[in-house]
């Protein structure tokens, strides 16, 4: 009987502990359906509701941070009114070319010398004119001297930029706007075209934008040896399929972005995602590189010698988010999001006090210093409460993985909390990619981010860049390499403000 007892003891303890896993695992797989659930159909904000900030075991933090503030009541302050949205003004440029239209009434027509004009009412419409196209043929006379005596003479031809072609460069300046500004794929733009009966093949206007994108090549690469010479550079990568010939399906290849802020930004096209795909642009850069904490970053890192060795920093805006991720699961992950959140109120207010580095220095190790230390030791005194594969599980081991680089913001005034700026940029070729779905190669990629590069410096820099591509591709055929370096978007901007004369 005895023995009996003791197998049932066991048995009893194996299904105990066997049900205690399923639980864990039952919950885990719950978070994953939580999150994706979340992802798809929830909101994108990630700001957290005061709401949502009650400890598991019952107790209320606000009503403990009430406490803490000297609150005798305990009661927590009303909320924050919603901040309105200012709404946009309509508004018509200055310089827009105007046609006015006078209306006179019957009566003064009839006896215009019995009236005076006391004044008058404007109203004011804005007209549009439907693209229109137009032919300009450059005509070319033979000459001949009288006698005879010489060969023809003629004008040499001029110079194009897709010889053999009818392709202006405001025919081409569309193409190019439609495609990776307004996200209008290529055989969009066909039937567009097709509308006011010029009938225009995608298959040509690929190989006109090909060929752009060769023209652009040394402006392309002006603007990847200027970020080069910069001291901090923020990466991401941005997954863009691509049509594989031959194997009937599109694979995954990635734009890797590179910003400076407030100074350029370049895409490189990779068909990859490993730390090789660095090496063209990073070899040559020395200084402070902040990334998403993609292990890519350190292992190319490792790569290079010990005198070196980049200086790697990582984003805050991705370590909140792991915590967004896991605010049902754990009162931690919310507590910590609020600690986070002062962290972002310090910046906003350097942003709004428009600090230098050194001031920005200077704030952040007085006022940040001891938050994110605060934050350290908070996560990791409970982080044996919380299973690792768990949503808090995981953001403590993100977040004390790259601990480091998250603080490396602090002591360099010129460095951003975050990478949102590049998130920013990223959603650029993100829209884009909704519409055009891929690239036709992988070479096709590479001739995209060449052009894509050129049009968000223009956008950096508030360049319309519909003026600054129908002037540049009018000169490129007439200049040499050394002056088309000087066709950055920021070296033409800074070409075509007035000069600052000084004593």
């Amino acid at each position: 009987m005895s023995e009996r007892l003791l197998e049932l003891e066991k048995a009893l303890a194996l299904v105990l502990s066997e049900n205690t896993l399923l639980k864990a695992e039952n919950r885990f797989l719950r978070d994953k359906i939580d999150l994706l659930v979340r992802r798809i159909f929830g909101s994108s904000s990630e700001k957290l509701d005061d709401s949502q900030m009650v400890l598991d075991i019952g107790v209320d933090f606000q009503q403990a941070l009430n406490e803490e503030d000297g609150d005798p009541d305990g009661e927590p302050p009303p909320p924050n009114p919603p901040k309105k949205r200012t709404p946009k003004k309509d508004r018509l440029p200055d310089d827009l070319p105007e046609e006015r239209i006078t209306v006179i009434p019957e009566e003064v027509r009839a006896a215009p010398e019995a009236f005076d004009c006391i004044g008058a009412e404007e109203t004011v419409k804005l007209d549009v004119t439907p693209m229109s196209f137009k032919k300009i043929v450059t005509v070319r006379p033979k000459f001949i001297r009288k006698d005879r005596s010489e060969a023809p003479v003629i004008a040499p031809a001029p110079r194009q930029l897709i010889s053999g072609s009818f392709a202006s460069e405001s025919l081409l300046t569309r193409i190019l706007i439609g495609k990776y500004v307004d996200h209008l794929p290529l055989y969009r733009q066909e039937q567009i075209f097709a509308r006011h009966g010029v009938i225009l093949s995608r298959k040509t206007m690929a190989d006109w934008v090909w060929r752009t994108g060769d023209w652009f090549r040394i402006i392309y690469d002006e603007i990847g040896d200027g970020l080069q010479r910069v001291t901090y550079l923020q990466a991401d990568e941005s997954p863009v399929s691509y049509l594989d010939p031959g194997g009937g399906k599109t694979r995954k290849g990635y734009l890797w972005v590179y910003h400076a802020p407030g100074k350029g930004v370049m895409l490189e096209w990779h068909p990859g995602r490993g730390a090789d795909c660095m090496k063209e642009m990073l070899d040559a850069y020395r200084g402070t590189l902040q990334t998403d904490g993609y292990a890519a970053y350190p292992a190319y890192n490792n790569t290079r010698a010990d005198s070196r060795k980049l200086t790697l920093a990582c984003c805050w805006a991705h370590a909140r988010r792991k915590f967004h991720e896991a605010k049902d699961e754990s009162a931690l992950a919310r507590n910590v999001i609020r600690e986070i959140a002062k962290l972002y109120a310090i910046e906003a207010v350097l942003r709004e006090d428009k600090s230098s580095a050194c001031e920005r220095k200077a704030k952040r190790m007085q006022e940040s210093r001891p938050v994110l230390d605060g934050i350290k030791e908070m996560i990791e005194s409970q982080r044996s409460r919380h299973l690792p594969q768990s949503l808090t599980g995981r953001a403590i081991s993100y977040t004390l993985d790259i601990w480091e680089e998250l603080n490396v913001y602090v002591a360099d005034g010129a460095l951003e909390i975050d990478n949102n700026l590049i998130e920013n940029l990223i959603r650029v070729p993100a829209l884009g990619k909704k519409n055009w779905l891929f690239f036709g190669s992988k070479d096709a990629g590479v001739q995209s981010a060449i052009i894509m590069t050129v049009l968000l410096n223009c956008k950096m820099h508030g360049i319309n860049p519909e003026e600054y591509l129908k002037d540049v591709l009018s000169r490129l055929p007439h200049i040499t390499a050394a002056e088309a370096r000087e066709l950055t978007p920021a070296k033409w901007l800074a070409a075509r403000q007035p000069k600052v004369l000084t004593a």
